[in-house]
């Protein structure tokens, strides 16, 4: 193509600035605009699915968490079944709020470490370390699906 065919030119000058002419004469390319179509109804679902081997694991710690609280019976144990009964329904319901609520289980578990290691509670020092640290491997092996 030569410089006559073309609507725009750059023109460079002796000091190296650069310049951009436009020739009137040519008229500018025709853009047809493309209609995007939204459903109506569309609608997203973000779901959470985890893995069956974390699940099973923490099912686990359930089943230990029943058998501490009919042989001890403290208020921890009772405390830990109860948030482990509230945990097994996030795994299987695959919604996104539960992912929090596994992150908030861990981190007290892992706060609660230190104060069963000064009481010399090793019992519990190694079961509630053991929890949080599935609830995290729990948290980081599940993935996000997107519905659309």
């Amino acid at each position: 193509m030569d410089n006559e065919d073309l609507r725009h030119v750059i023109v460079e000058s002796p000091d190296g600035s650069m310049v951009v002419g436009v020739n009137p004469e040519i008229e500018p390319p025709v853009v047809q605009e493309v209609v995007v179509r939204i459903p109506r109804n569309a609608t997203t679902r973000i779901y959470v699915k985890y893995n069956e081997i974390t699940t099973a694991l923490i099912y686990i710690h359930l089943y230990f968490s029943i058998a501490s609280v009919i042989f001890r019976t403290s208020v921890i144990d009772i405390l830990n079944t109860l948030f482990l009964v509230c945990i097994i329904p996030i795994l299987h319901a695959s919604r996104l709020e539960g992912r929090p609520i596994i992150i908030m289980y861990s981190l007290l578990c892992f706060i609660s470490v230190p104060v069963f290691v000064y009481f010399y509670l090793w019992l519990y020092t190694g079961y509630f370390f053991s929890l949080g640290i599935h609830l995290l491997i729990t948290f980081y092996w599940s993935k996000i699906y997107i519905l659309h």
